[in-house]
């Protein structure tokens, strides 16, 4: 449950950096298929990054594998985004691109930095 909610928030992160890779909130058809093609690559790709390396840093830190799912979910915007200017038959801005990778990892940190470290409860 708490993965999907992590996914519902970088849907919204995914959302507002792959409108500033697209200039905007589409106005056409073909730009919300563009918008809607790469936000679902790019949770999914946060979803798959998810179960497969369980997040371990420390409330307040960033480790190397934080560092490195941060790529991958990049990465995963970047294919997506690819696989939308091929489905749609559009060219890629590479500029946008580019930023709208760095605001996802940037994001990703974010949300690592401010999300809460588990409550242990001792044994009594």
């Amino acid at each position: 449950m708490k993965t999907i909610l992590k996914g519902l928030l970088m849907t919204v992160i995914v959302f507002l950096a792959t409108t500033i890779q697209t200039n905007g909130i589409p106005v056409d058809p073909l730009s919300w298929q563009i918008l809607g093609i790469t936000t679902i690559g790019t949770v999914l790709g946060y979803l798959a990054q998810s179960f497969a390396f369980p997040s371990t840093s420390i409330l307040g830190t960033i480790n190397v594998r934080d560092f490195i799912k941060g790529l991958l979910i990049a990465v995963a915007n970047m294919l997506s985004t690819f696989g939308a200017a091929d489905i749609t038959g559009t060219s890629i801005n590479w500029q946008s691109l580019f930023t709208g990778m760095g605001a996802i990892v940037l994001a990703y940190f974010v949300k690592q930095l401010s999300t809460k470290a588990p409550v242990i409860m001792p044994i009594k």
